[in-house]
């Protein structure tokens, strides 16, 4: 799902999202068993937008030790600030504080929420 930040308000906006095993791909040799379920928020407040929710998900991996498939259900619990790069400093050199190392930049007026999912499982 694709929100476009420029219709966000202040408010936090919820969200209760589902995506199909085939939607993500976690990449290597772990894959989604079931929908990944995202139950969460989004708002901007100025240049920033949060994401914040929690993920639940199955998921299936082969075992490094017996090369045996193993599945788990996770959860995870997380807060994503993206930053619009047009705001951000243009120097080649900046020294940034601690609570701007979490933060990622966005390019555009976009984010795709299947990529947010993603990263955090």
């Amino acid at each position: 799902m694709i929100i476009d930040v420029a219709s966000l308000g202040n408010n936090p906006k919820p969200l209760e999202l589902a995506f199909e095993p085939d939607e993500i791909d976690l990449g290597g040799d772990t894959r989604l068993t079931m929908k990944a379920r995202f139950d969460g928020d989004i708002s901007r407040e100025g240049s920033k937008t949060h994401v914040r929710g929690a993920i639940r998900a199955g998921i299936e991996t082969d075992c490094y030790r017996c090369l045996e498939p193993v599945a788990k259900e996770i959860e995870v619990s997380f807060e994503d600030i993206f930053v619009d790069a047009a705001a951000e400093h243009t120097d080649d050199e900046i020294e940034l504080a601690a609570d701007a190392l979490d933060e990622s930049l966005m390019e555009g007026d976009k984010i795709d929420l299947a990529d947010v999912v993603r990263e955090q499982l």
